[in-house]
């Protein structure tokens, strides 16, 4: 249903926006700022490029990426009452992939 990935979609960018807030508000929009310039990739877009969006923030913060994606990870487990536990170990694409599948949306 349309409905049901419209809400997902805008989940997982609020869980995007919640795990980047925890860098800094100018780090937020910084990165979004980066990604909009260097990759034509535009915040409304990162559900749908979501394979873009994981290789620029391994591109950009190398290893921290891993705490990025745990920020994000949770965030949206968090939303969508998912455990957080059963995700944890999965690159970011995989992950999201399982928390839609294990979600009510």
């Amino acid at each position: 249903m349309a409905n049901d990935a419209d809400s997902f979609e805008a989940m997982l960018l609020s869980a995007i926006d919640g795990g980047l807030m925890d860098l800094g508000e100018s780090t937020k929009a910084l990165l979004y700022t980066y990604l909009a310039a260097a990759l034509s990739l535009k915040r409304d877009q990162i559900p749908k490029r979501l394979e873009d969006f994981d290789v620029a923030i391994e591109d950009i913060f190398k290893l921290g990426r891993k705490v990025i994606d745990g920020l994000v990870l949770k965030t949206l487990c968090d939303k969508l009452n998912v455990d957080y536990a059963i995700v944890k170990d999965m690159g970011l694409q995989k992950a999201i992939e399982e928390i839609k599948k294990r979600s009510e949306i």
